[in-house]
């Protein structure tokens, strides 16, 4: 079990939201610490799990924890791969921002 999957069933209770900080990413075998931690709201309900993050505006869904986290954790990652790593002539101006913030709470990995 990843130190994310089992941070969120600890705090997961049926029919609740609430907010956590989250700081680790795992995603393809690869682990991506975050130096500060993102906001991300929670929201359980009877048809599943939904896990956002409104600074990149980013979702995980799913009917289980676990698979919300493996959502939200690859949607990060593939966001992270797409705008942290590219250069900032090929970004609009929303995703030079992205970056900056990408760059300050990740790092370069």
């Amino acid at each position: 079990m990843t130190e994310s999957v089992a941070c969120c069933e600890k705090v997961a209770m049926q029919n609740s939201s609430y907010s956590v900080e989250w700081t680790l990413f795992i995603h393809n075998g690869r682990e991506l610490r975050l130096h500060s931690p993102l906001h991300v709201d929670i929201r359980e309900t009877e048809s599943g799990v939904t896990i956002e993050c409104d600074t990149f505006s980013l979702m995980g869904y799913g009917k289980t924890m676990r698979e919300a986290v493996g959502a939200f954790n690859d949607d990060f990652c593939v966001t992270y791969d797409e705008i942290a790593k590219e250069a900032d002539k090929n970004l609009s101006a929303d995703a030079k921002e992205w970056k900056a913030i990408l760059l300050v709470i990740a790092g370069k990995v």
